[in-house]
């Protein structure tokens, strides 16, 4: 009776473990879910324009309508330095999308304090930019641009060049926008 009641002791213990084990694992891998959802959330609203430098570096500014319902830049620019990769590229532009949700219109001056720069003109000069909006039908919706001689940009196109999915992932919205980017003058 000892042996098998050693074996029986046994059984149960290694039953446990697996119980315990495949427990673990299963919250563990709920948990990654839960987190790569919620660094991947669809994209319900926002109007961003992103800007390169000569470096490749990037600043995005939001935009907001203002009370007039006139689109005014929100005074919290997101920067990346170059290099970075398409996914931090797309995760910036998705930070500067939900800005807008809640974003307060700034005065050009708070702006163009925070980026160092004297005015836009000043701060446009050699930038390459891509204007992205969120639409409902179509999602993000992408269009190159030129620079013009006041340093304002226009659309290379007068519809929608390109548009992407609104649960589209950061690396995704990060490679879409590199490829637009030769479009750019």
């Amino acid at each position: 009776m000892g042996a098998s009641f050693s074996t029986y002791l046994i059984y149960i213990l290694l039953i446990s473990l697996f119980v315990t084990t495949s427990l673990l694992l299963f919250l563990k891998r709920r948990n990654n879910k839960n987190v790569e959802e919620k660094a991947h959330r669809m994209i319900m609203a926002g109007n961003v324009s992103v800007f390169f430098d000569e470096t490749g570096s990037v600043t995005i500014i939001p935009y907001v309508k203002n009370n007039y319902g006139i689109g005014k830049a929100v005074a919290q620019p997101v920067m990346l330095c170059y290099p970075y990769k398409s996914d931090k590229l797309g995760e910036a532009i998705r930070t500067a999308m939900k800005l807008c949700e809640n974003g307060i219109p700034g005065t050009d001056a708070e702006l163009m304090g925070k980026l160092n720069f004297r005015d836009w003109k000043d701060f446009s000069r050699n930038k390459r930019n891509i204007s992205v909006h969120f639409d409902d039908n179509y999602g993000l919706v992408m269009n190159s641009t030129r620079r013009l001689v006041d340093g304002s940009y226009q659309f290379n196109f007068s519809r929608m060049e390109m548009n992407i999915g609104r649960n589209s992932t950061n690396i995704e919205i990060g490679e879409a926008i590199l490829s637009l980017l030769p479009r750019c003058r």
